[in-house]
C-alpha cells in the first residue's frame, strides 16, 4: 500500500475488504473510519451497520472473504480515483444480538466488488464501493 499506482491501489482496496468481517465481528471502526472519504455511501452504510449492531452486545461471525481475482485501472477521463475489481466468495456470517438471538444469517456467495480508491496525503482513501452477484 505504500505504492501510489495501481498495485498500490489493489493492495488497498484488498485491505479494505478485509477490514469488512474484522469491523463486523469486533465493532473496531477506526481503520475503516480513517479509509473512508466522507461522502462514501458504503463507507458510511458500513459505519452504520457496525454500530447498530454492536450498540446493545451484539456482533457477527464469519463474512471472510475470499479472493479470487483483482484488477486495477489507473485514473482517467477526469476522475480523481482508482477503479479496482475484486472478485471473490462471501463465506457465510451470523449477525447475533446483544441477547443472542440470530438477527440475520448470511450464505456463501460469490460478489465482484467494484472499489474506487485514490491516495490522499500519502494515504489511501475510499471513494466508494459497489458490489454485484455474478450469478445474477
Amino acid at each position: 500500500m505504500e505504492r501510489d499506482d495501481v498495485e498500490g491501489a489493489k493492495a488497498a482496496a484488498l485491505y479494505a475488504l478485509r477490514l469488512l468481517p474484522y469491523a463486523y465481528i469486533t465493532g473496531d471502526l477506526a481503520d475503516w473510519n480513517a479509509m473512508s472519504r466522507e461522502g462514501c455511501k458504503f463507507c458510511a452504510s458500513v459505519t452504520e451497520d457496525v454500530t447498530n449492531l454492536h450498540r446493545d452486545g451484539g456482533y457477527s461471525t464469519g463474512s471472510d472473504i475470499v479472493v479470487e481475482y483483482v484488477d486495477g485501472r489507473p485514473p482517467s477521463g477526469g476522475r480523481e480515483y482508482f477503479e479496482i475489481l475484486i472478485e471473490g466468495t462471501v463465506m457465510p456470517s451470523v449477525n447475533v444480538g446483544g441477547d443472542g438471538a440470530v438477527l440475520e444469517e448470511f450464505e456463501e456467495g460469490r460478489l465482484t466488488f467494484f472499489v474506487a480508491v485514490s491516495r490522499v496525503n500519502n494515504s489511501w482513501v475510499i471513494y466508494g464501493v459497489d458490489t454485484e452477484d455474478p450469478d445474477e
